[in-house]
């Protein structure tokens, strides 16, 4: 079935709007219990959402290049985001060619293995770099906050995409 040219537009607003809040967010740093290094992947969340609920036909050259402006736009390192967004389009992939995802309890299912995976791996990357000191603490809340998000996320676009 193909879309009006109105609903394309309507679909492109709401993705701009979805991404100037999660960029918004990106730039927010919430002390919680105290600790300064609590942040949640605010990108990881938005591309699973995106993916998982499909709302756009997003490619891998247009997941890498989603990243790479998150790369730019959150000021981090170059690539770290663009590997990880393809990463978690890979997973999203490969599951839906092993699997039949069709009900909303699926398609929650596979957001959260996607948001774990995303945020698991963007912790070994900036490990990998050097760039943190490892607080556990810090890792389980930064860790329910984006899943947190994600679920957020998944209920309102589930809702505006009706």
């Amino acid at each position: 079935m193909k879309k009006s040219i109105a609903e394309l537009r309507r679909e492109l607003l709401n993705l701009i709007l979805f991404l100037l809040i999660t960029l918004f967010c990106a730039h927010l740093n919430f002390e919680f219990f105290g600790i300064n290094d609590t942040s949640p992947e605010y990108f990881v969340s938005f591309i699973a959402v995106i993916l998982t609920i499909n709302l756009y036909r997003l490619d891998l050259i247009k997941v890498f290049l989603l990243g790479l402006i998150a790369d730019i736009l959150v000021f981090n390192l170059l690539g770290s985001y663009a590997l990880i967004f393809v990463v978690i389009y890979g997973c999203h992939y490969l599951a839906h060619r092993i699997m039949s995802i069709n009900s909303n309890q699926q398609q929650l299912i596979l957001l959260l293995c996607l948001i774990q995976v995303g945020f698991n791996f963007s912790y070994v990357i900036f490990f990998y770099h050097g760039d943190f000191n490892f607080n556990f603490l810090a890792y389980l809340i930064n860790n329910f906050l984006t899943i947190a998000l994600g679920i957020i996320s998944f209920y309102v676009l589930r809702y505006i995409k009706r």
